[in-house]
């Protein structure tokens, strides 16, 4: 490999590996009962957190399929990517659904935590969304901008901004958890927000302008699961078990694209239709895909964090430095 790794762009790598994605599916199915033992005495609850967001659904559809059965898991749903970092940093759940810039801004603040599992890649599911009359970035200047600035919505603001000559100061920024975001759009109290899935379907079919989406800036925005080191490293049949139920669920919903996506369109509160739309804008990561990533002595993904450690710094989105390596662990796939 040339050291760079962009999972978008590798479809031929994965043909060739179907196989071999096959195979290692089917050894992963054969080892879920033998993981975890439900009778163990020493094993500690894991909260998972997240917020709402497409490519999150596979866990709480484990949730509703049973696969959850008898391990100590349980998912704690937060209005907003800031809840969530919040309850992290408080220390109510022991693992997240993150983006990678929200995983560097903890280990920016001094947490111990570890990358278990890519889920997804951000391929337009992101965006910058304005009022009908706005036409372009620049058309922003001056303009009111909703964003949650504590997470994944700085980041793409701040890369949309340098890539179209301007800075911070050329709009007023206007604090916005996403679960405020639709109703701010639609009532005029801000003339354009960055937003993501299901806000951006929505918002486009009341004629919102797409002003910069996560395919301008590919394989910079994915989502990722993080478990507290010390949890893991007390817990890793746990852990290893719900990195197994994932994959499950994933074959489950290829399997079973139609009743996969009803039980999921309700909690997005989308029809099914347009919840199978939405899946458009990013693409879920595979058992293969996950082992090509994150494993090896140097796995492929570190120099991704690297890039992206290096733009949150030049951003002063990150106070200082962080060692990317020391984040993932790979082990558990």
């Amino acid at each position: 490999m040339n050291g760079i790794w962009i999972i978008s762009r590798l479809s031929h790598y994965f043909a060739a590996a179907l196989v071999m994605s096959v195979l290692a599916f089917l050894i992963l199915l054969g080892g879920c009962s033998d993981l975890f033992e439900p009778s163990s005495k020493d094993s500690q609850p894991m909260r998972i957190g997240s917020n709402v967001w497409p490519g999150y659904e596979p866990l709480y559809l484990a949730r509703e399929l049973g696969y959850y059965e008898g391990l100590p898991v349980s998912m704690v749903e937060y209005p907003s990517a800031s809840e969530v970092l919040r309850a992290y940093r408080n220390g109510v759940i022991q693992a997240a659904a993150l983006t990678m810039d929200e995983v560097l801004m903890l280990a920016d603040s001094g947490f111990d935590l570890r990358v278990v599992l890519l889920l997804d890649v951000s391929l337009g599911g992101d965006v910058i969304l304005a009022q009908g009359d706005i036409q372009s970035m620049a058309g922003l200047k001056g303009k009111r901008v909703g964003v949650e600035n504590t997470a994944l919505g700085a980041y793409m603001l701040s890369r949309a901004l340098a890539m179209h000559g301007m800075v911070a100061h050329d709009v007023t920024l206007v604090s916005l958890e996403v679960n405020e975001h639709e109703s701010a759009f639609k009532t005029g109290h801000v003339d354009a927000v960055v937003t993501f899935e299901p806000v951006r379907t929505r918002l486009l079919e009341v004629g919102a302008k797409l002003l910069f989406s996560s395919q301008d800036i590919p394989d910079e925005i994915f989502d990722v699961l993080v478990v507290d080191g010390e949890y893991l490293a007390q817990n890793r049949k746990v852990v290893a078990s719900l990195v197994q139920r994932w994959f499950q669920t994933l074959e489950y919903q290829r399997q079973n694209p139609q009743r996969a996506a009803e039980i999921i369109a309700r909690r997005q509160q989308l029809t099914p239709g347009d919840y199978l739309a939405s899946m458009n804008g990013l693409k879920m990561v595979s058992h293969a895909e996950n082992i090509q990533a994150l494993g090896g002595l140097s796995p492929p993904i570190i120099e991704v964090m690297e890039r992206l450690k290096n733009n949150m710094l030049q951003n002063q989105l990150l106070q200082k430095t962080v060692d990317v390596e020391g984040l993932v662990d790979g082990g558990l796939l």
